[in-house]
């Protein structure tokens, strides 16, 4: 998402749930710096999908509950309440060049249910590559095939998942490199060994990549859900983009992200669903000190602060 002055409102967006909002630069008001949505009064719209159902993008519905969506947000718009958007043709040309101020004009439609040419990737360590595959096999019918990628010597792993071995060598996205290279599928979901898409991410898969495909999307992000000790933390929608075409390479030897040649209009949030994340508050902390020693500027300690905080709503 292109970067914007910060603004103190702190109330989450009504669409995406963030809370990082910016002084717009396509319309009055202010902007989620997540997904786009413009909020033009002082007003918090309860849930933004209920406006939403097939036929023309209601932005003049929207305009007056004081919202501002473009095709761009449309798009997430829709993927939350299930639907896919067609952008008019007027619009395509916009995209290109970001966020503009023309109010979305494409049309929802109802998405398909067909599953997709999706592959399951996971980086291991070798010690973990067993407990990763079993966690995993029970959703192994929503892809082609399931790939780890393992620092260190290769344990027997169950039928259905395919071992790579490669030392991480202290390089998280040339590791998450490798596992897209490794791919036979078209497109790849990339998860951890603590963590794990919700079945309506899962159920999701085919029908938000072939929207991709026809849209000339690349990368496709997903709000985590971190769960420390058990219970929902404040630090969400934490959005990772996880879902990537084969092709996409990842940047960064820790907090590593997908590089997109095209920059960031290639990709899009989805959110037709989560990815759960599992960790304790002593993991918390430890991942603190762990990325920072990695990087100088990889401590994150206000993602700490936020993860050991629970989740409030407002």
């Amino acid at each position: 998402m292109q970067a914007f002055e910060p603004h103190q409102e702190t109330a989450r967006c009504p669409l995406c749930r963030a809370r990082e909002w910016t002084v717009s630069r396509i319309g009055y008001g202010i902007q989620c710096a997540n997904c786009g949505l413009v909020k033009t009064l002082p007003v918090q719209v309860a849930d933004l999908a209920n406006h939403l159902r097939p036929g023309a993008f209601p932005s003049k519905e929207l305009k007056k509950t004081g919202i501002f969506v473009d095709a761009f947000t449309a798009r997430i718009a829709a993927s939350r309440a299930g639907l896919r958007y067609e952008p008019a043709d007027e619009e395509r040309a916009c995209m290109a060049g970001g966020h503009s101020n023309h109010p979305a004009a494409g049309h929802l439609h109802v998405s398909e249910t067909r599953r997709g040419a999706v592959a399951l990737g996971m980086i291991v360590r070798s010690e973990q590559a067993r407990a990763a595959a079993a966690r995993v096999l029970p959703i192994r019918a929503f892809f082609t095939e399931i790939i780890l990628v393992i620092d260190g010597p290769a344990p027997p792993l169950p039928e259905g998942v395919r071992a790579v071995k490669r030392d991480l060598a202290g390089n998280f996205g040339a590791q998450r490199t490798a596992l897209q290279r490794a791919s036979r599928a078209p497109w790849m979901l990339q998860i951890d060994d603590d963590e794990m898409p919700d079945r309506a991410l899962l159920t999701s898969l085919g029908w938000i990549t072939r929207q991709a495909d026809a849209q000339g999307l690349v990368s496709l992000g997903f709000s985590r859900a971190n769960h420390v000790d058990g219970r929902l933390s404040d630090h969400y929608p934490d959005v990772q983009y996880r879902l990537n075409r084969r092709e996409i390479a990842y940047t960064g030897s820790v907090h590593e992200r997908p590089h997109l040649p095209r920059g960031w209009p290639s990709g899009s949030l989805m959110l037709t669903g989560d990815i759960r994340h599992d960790l304790t508050a002593e993991r918390a902390r430890q991942r603190t000190t762990q990325y920072g020693a990695m990087r100088a500027d990889a401590a994150r300690p206000g993602d700490e602060r936020a993860l050991l905080r629970p989740f409030a709503a407002l």
